[in-house]
């Protein structure tokens, strides 16, 4: 098989690596932040100290779920910054573990920068 099509098959599926990869790269910032004993959200706070668009989505992220606050009793909570396709999501996220070790989520909080909009009411609705 030559080199353009592997390649070529490979691109048309790299939507699917967007989720996966983001999951992957926060969740080692998460494990760097609890190496380093810092505050995950914080610690990403000064890795995007130069980047203020994407320091903008996880503070309104961070703010909309009152990460200031600690989580309530018997709740964890995480947060993560994604980019895809020219857009920021960042999202905290509240879970519980219950019973069989069941992990419960109980919110989600996102802030978006969606980036250049081509239709306005894609966007809108």
């Amino acid at each position: 098989m030559s080199l353009c099509r592997l390649t070529s098959r490979h691109r048309k599926r790299d939507y699917l690596n967007h989720s996966q990869n983001g999951f992957f790269r926060e969740r080692f910032v998460d494990e760097m932040a609890h190496a380093a004993g810092q505050d995950p959200y914080q610690y990403r706070r000064r890795l995007l100290s130069k980047d203020p668009v994407r320091l903008a989505v996880l503070d309104a992220a961070a703010k909309a779920a009152g990460w200031d606050q600690p989580p309530p009793q018997g709740l964890a909570r995480g947060i993560a910054l994604v980019e895809a396709y020219g857009s920021l999501c960042a999202q905290v996220v509240e879970a519980s573990v219950g019973d069989k070790d069941r992990v419960k989520v109980r919110r989600v909080v996102a802030a978006l920068d969606t980036g250049h909009v081509v239709n306005p009411a894609i966007l809108q609705s």
